[in-house]
This record gives C-alpha cells, sequence and structure tokens, in this order.
C-alpha cells in the first residue's frame, strides 16, 4: 500500500505513521527511513527498489520518505549543494508506474511532516489520481478555535472526564488554540485515569505553554494583581528555568504590543487599521489590558524597565531583588 501523509497538525500524523507500521506488523529491521528533502542526493529509484527488496527478517518491509521535495512547493525545495543534478529526470512517471502495480507485500510512506504537499506538482497530481485504490491519502490541519472547543468538548465528553470550570479554562489556555497541544494533553488526562479533574490536575498534567504564561504574567502586571504576577513569574522562572532577568525583554515586548495598539487609538484609528499596522490580530483585547492607561504612561513604565535592565547588568542590583522591586512598585501604584 501506498501513503500519503500530509499537514501541519504532527502530533496526529506521527501517531498515524506509527499505527500504519504497527498494524503492517513489519519488523523493525525491515522499517527503512530515507531522507527526501534534499532534491540532489534523493533517488526515487532506489526508493522503489528498496520497496521491492527481499529481506531475510521478515516478508514485508516499509519504506519512508521523509519530507519528500517533489512534494514541496518550488521555496521550501532543498536544492543541495554544489552543481550536482537531480538522480532521478522524471520522478512523476517513475510514481506513476509505481501507483499502477505496487509491491503487495511493502508500505510505501509519503511523509509530508509539518507541511501540507503542494497540490500544483506533477507528482502530486499522479498520486491524486490513485486516491482509494492503491493511495491512502489523510490530511492532518490545524482546527479553528471553534471547531477546536466542539472537538474537546466531545472528546471529553466521550472518554467521560469532567473538568471544573476552571479547569476547562485553564486547559484552554495551555494549549492556546493549537489541536497537537490538545492531542497531547488528552492523552496525560487519559493516563492520569481520574473522571473529575479541577484547576489543580490540569497544572500538575500539563505543561506551561511559556508565551501564554508571558501574556498571563504581562496582564496582571498591568493590572496590578500581585497574586497573578507571582503566580505567573514563578512558573516561567520555576518550570521554564528562566532567569528573573530574562523574563524582562519578554515582559517589555508584551508592554510594547499594548502601547502600539494604545497609540494608534489614541491616533483614531479603526481596530481593522490597527491590526494590520501593528500585526496585532485583536487590538481591542491589548485596549482591555491597557486599563485606561495612556501610550505616554506605558512608555514611562518602558523606560524604567530599560534602566533596570541596564543596572543589573552593570552588576549595581541583582536581578532577582531588582525585579521584585519593579513589580512591587507597579503594585503600589495601582493600589492608590
Amino acid at each position: 500500500m501506498i501513503y500519503l501523509l500530509e499537514g501541519t497538525e504532527t502530533y496526529r500524523m506521527a501517531k498515524a505513521r506509527e499505527d500504519i507500521i504497527k498494524k503492517s506488523g513489519v519488523l523493525p529491521e525491515n522499517i527503512q527511513n530515507i531522507d527526501g528533502s534534499v532534491r540532489s542526493s534523493f533517488s526515487l529509484s532506489d526508493v522503489l527498489s528498496a520497496c521491492s527488496t527481499i529481506s531475510l527478517f521478515g516478508d514485508r518491509r516499509t519504506v519512508i520518505i521523509d519530507s519528500p521535495y517533489f512534494l514541496q512547493s518550488s521555496r521550501s525545495r532543498k536544492e543541495g549543494t554544489g552543481k550536482s543534478e537531480p538522480k532521478d529526470q522524471n520522478i512523476a512517471r517513475l510514481l506513476e508506474r509505481y501507483c499502477a502495480d505496487p509491491n503487495d507485500d511493502a508500505d510505501l510512506i509519503l511523509y509530508c511532516f509539518g507541511y501540507d504537499a503542494d497540490k500544483r506538482t506533477k507528482e502530486y497530481k499522479v498520486l491524486s489520481g490513485w486516491f482509494n485504490k492503491t493511495v491512502e491519502h489523510r490530511t492532518f490541519s490545524q482546527m479553528s478555535r471553534n471547531e477546536l472547543n466542539i472537538e474537546i468538548d466531545r472528546t471529553l465528553r466521550e472518554n467521560g472526564l469532567r473538568l471544573t470550570r476552571d479547569a476547562r479554562q485553564e486547559l484552554d489556555e495551555r494549549i492556546d488554540g493549537s489541536t497537537t497541544q490538545f492531542y497531547r494533553a488528552m492523552d496525560k488526562l487519559l493516563l492520569y485515569g481520574a473522571s473529575d479533574l479541577d484547576r489543580v490536575d490540569i497544572e500538575h498534567l500539563i505543561p506551561v505553554n511559556p508565551e501564554v504564561n508571558v501574556w498571563k504574567f504581562g496582564d496582571a502586571f498591568l493590572r496590578g494583581d500581585a497574586a497573578g504576577m507571582m503566580r505567573y513569574l514563578d512558573e516561567l522562572v520555576t518550570i521554564e528555568r528562566m532567569s528573573h532577568q530574562a523574563v524582562i525583554p519578554l515582559l517589555a515586548y508584551r508592554l510594547r504590543s499594548v502601547y502600539n495598539v494604545v497609540r494608534c487609538d489614541e491616533c483614531g484609528m479603526s481596530f481593522d487599521r490597527i491590526e494590520k499596522y501593528t500585526g496585532r490580530r485583536f487590538p481591542e483585547r491589548e485596549l482591555r489590558s491597557a486599563r485606561g492607561m495612556t501610550s505616554k504612561d506605558i512608555l514611562a513604565i518602558l523606560d524604567r524597565l530599560a534602566a533596570l535592565d541596564q543596572q543589573i547588568k552593570n552588576g549595581t542590583i541583582g536581578g532577582k531583588e531588582g525585579f521584585e522591586q519593579f513589580l512591587l512598585g507597579r503594585i503600589k501604584q495601582c493600589n492608590h
């Protein structure tokens, strides 16, 4: 059988490849991985010969072409070095012949890991002509947030898992709209063995998403939430093993994104124009995070943060001590 696996949702794709291999019962000695990403060093003739080779260790063989270049867009292809020509001048013709008469004792897997096969290529058009015949085609795509929410509800329900409202919110924040992260999380929840889960369970089982934690830390900072700041800072420092000084540029980036949106809003720009100008997908959220602060207010905080960073680099103050004093100053400012 010939399999074409493609898409950006890599977790399910990897599991699908494992399932194909497991279902075939092929011995590890008869699995061959071939790098198909570099045009000048790849030979489909050699791959097809491997599919036809009789093994001393068993009847079945599995040959995997990792990242076949001929199914990538021209801009993504790796040409290799030097002036060497591709070993096969007509891959489409070779594919056509093999699709018409594949070896029954071999599985050929075209593994487009992390990308969609280019539908415009001759090779894809050849393969598509044999879909549901000798070629099994599977696409693994990231879901939209709405689709993912529906899938989360369905999967939790089918597996008898009940999450409190706080637990579900924590799960959503930790997977951050990623289909791949959701399926990884589900494997851990099912292994845990409990049916009823609270926020503490989710925090214990699902890894922290650093980008989300930086966002939440920045939001807590802007509203002067001492408990929130300490919680998310502790996760970044303890779990992600960042130094306090390493958190400073991350907080500065978050504040600059809010500053840019606030400044554009002060200039009378619409949300659509702000989104195009700043690249921020949800400018209204940035405005809510600002909590009425002007661009001048945010700029003053950024100046103090830059001065702190310089003091730490000069050795005039410790990273942990200086950053915690900076956060304490923000809490006092919000409480006045």
